[in-house]
């Protein structure tokens, strides 16, 4: 009995292999752990992306949308000499934009008893700008002119037609009466987009 002892040896824990590995002096420990951690970390930034984006394209949105509103407040500075309007006593207006090709004729603005006048020039093609205080409402200047057909403008009564046989448009306001006239080589259409970007020009000299 000694000797089978002996050869037997006792018996070995329950489990033992599970520690030791398979007595060929390899772990068995498992490598499936740090491939779980590398998927947890690109899990993790894949959640921080698709909570960034959102975030992200919200603050271009905003910015997109102030950048809009500074636009549409923002004044726009006019060529036009303070003192040749701070002494005027009706409203200026002056065209927040002009035809292509076109540019104001630098030093045209003058006033004189009362009237304002200045100039856009395309080469030898000018438009004139006429300005005046409005005459009392129960004269309908545009009527009594003849020859002319109503224009739809925001800032008063408008009518287009001609003056010396070139493109014309007058507009009366509450306060001005403005004359648009053109000389050769000047469209109808020209005239008619400086008289729909007219604008009331602010006390600062802007619109």
């Amino acid at each position: 009995m000694e000797n089978m002892k002996r050869d037997f040896g006792s018996p070995e824990p329950r489990g033992r292999n599970n520690l030791a590995g398979s007595g060929n002096g390899t772990d068995n420990t498992s490598p499936v752990q740090p491939k779980k951690r590398l998927f947890s970390r690109f899990r993790d930034k894949r959640w921080l992306v698709r909570k960034a984006l959102p975030v992200s394209i919200g603050i271009v949105c905003v910015g997109f949308i102030i950048y809009l509103f500074l636009m549409w407040k923002q004044t726009i500075p006019t060529p036009l000499p303070q003192d040749s309007v701070s002494s005027l006593n009706y409203q200026v207006y002056y065209p927040s934009h002009i035809p292509s090709g076109y540019r104001y004729k630098t030093g045209s603005a003058t006033s004189h008893n009362g009237l304002l006048f200045f100039k856009f020039n395309n080469g030898k093609k000018v438009i004139t700008v006429t300005e005046q205080a409005a005459p009392p409402k129960s004269l309908d200047v545009i009527k009594i002119l003849g020859g002319y057909t109503s224009l739809s403008l925001s800032i008063g009564k408008a009518g287009v037609g001609a003056s010396v046989g070139r493109p014309a448009v007058i507009i009366i306001t509450d306060t001005t009466l403005i004359n648009i006239t053109s000389s050769q080589g000047v469209t109808k259409d020209q005239v008619i987009a400086i008289a729909q970007k007219m604008k009331l020009l602010e006390p600062e000299g802007t619109l």
